[in-house]
């Protein structure tokens, strides 16, 4: 049998926004103490808020008449049609999607905020040190209007940068950056673990200067 199941938003807790979807659908009950199988399908990103979940799958934390199934999605665009789709029911997700999506009439409930310290300013340029150094630069970034986006931009015109004459940006996906920064076609990017450590093992020119942590407390 198949039900929204909430209660699996106690166990997955690590997430960048985790968020399930209430419709009045499909949706069936059962008693507390039913031994029917439940399925539940969740979609999450290539990141760090993907692994309690595969902890979770590995170690049968929901019991043996819970299954769980995850969807992984790489881009903005994957996510939306996802949120769409009655046939997923926990998502993990960038917040500023959620509030979109939300504020467009989508019942989502966000059931848990975490995940911090994963995001990095990446450079093969030895000569870089801070924001600044941008100036006439193409930078990449993944997942736009995402939190990376967002306070890439904040701290990009914080250091004096026009967005639109002194820097050039380009989105992608977060594996195709890592790609590219390994193979040294690209040289300035923000970047997501585990995508982050994963290039710089493949090019030991990478360097991790900037923290998003570090630098959203220099604002504060």
């Amino acid at each position: 049998m198949r039900r929204k199941f909430s209660l699996i938003c106690v166990a997955v807790m690590l997430t960048a926004g985790l968020s399930n979807i209430h419709s009045g659908g499909s949706q069936e009950s059962a008693p507390a103490d039913s031994a029917d199988s439940i399925k539940v399908v969740c979609g999450v990103p290539t990141a760090p808020p993907a692994l309690p979940l595969l902890r979770m799958i590995e170690t049968n934390a929901m019991g043996d008449n819970v299954e769980i199934e995850y969807i992984l999605w790489t881009a903005p665009e994957q996510l939306i049609a996802m949120l769409q789709d009655p046939g997923t029911d926990m998502f993990a997700l960038p917040l500023t999607v959620a509030a979109k999506m939300y504020n467009k009439g989508l019942p989502l409930r966000i059931t848990n905020v975490n995940t911090w310290g994963v995001t990095y300013f990446t450079t093969t340029d030895p000569g870089f040190r801070t924001w600044s150094d941008l100036k006439g630069r193409t930078i990449h970034i993944p997942l736009r209007s995402s939190p990376p986006d967002l306070l890439t931009q904040v701290f990009l015109e914080n250091a004096g940068l026009d967005l639109k004459k002194d820097v050039t940006i380009v989105y992608s996906t977060q594996a195709e950056i890592a790609n590219l920064m390994a193979a040294g076609e690209i040289a300035y990017a923000t970047q997501i673990e585990p995508q982050c450590t994963m290039s710089m093992i493949k090019n030991p020119g990478i360097r991790s200067v900037l923290s998003f942590t570090e630098e959203w407390q220099k604002l504060r």
